[in-house]
């Protein structure tokens, strides 16, 4: 059986990724610095915490977060195999 078969087989419509692991390799956005910058501690909860500031608080933060996310983006790097992954999901359509 090949992947394509499979997945006409169960009748697969569509896919949902997240971007931290699943296409991507993990580890591509640098949560250690972020808190760092942010002035949480490591395992803080990064959303949850800056609710609890001010708005100009929050607003510098979510500058902070989406300058790190970009860094991220810009170094990101796919998990290997994804294109003949992905390439085996089109065809079973």
């Amino acid at each position: 059986v090949n992947e394509a078969d499979v997945g006409k087989a169960i009748g697969i419509r569509g896919i949902i990724f997240d971007m931290d692991g699943t296409l991507t390799l993990p580890g591509q956005i640098d949560f250690a610095r972020m808190r760092s910058r942010l002035g949480l501690k490591p395992g803080e909860d990064i959303l949850a915490t800056i609710k609890k500031r001010s708005e100009e608080e929050q607003v510098e933060a979510m500058r902070i977060i989406e300058e790190e996310e970009r860094e991220g983006l810009a170094n990101m790097k796919l998990q290997p195999d994804l294109t003949r992954a992905i390439g085996s999901l089109s065809k079973s359509r």
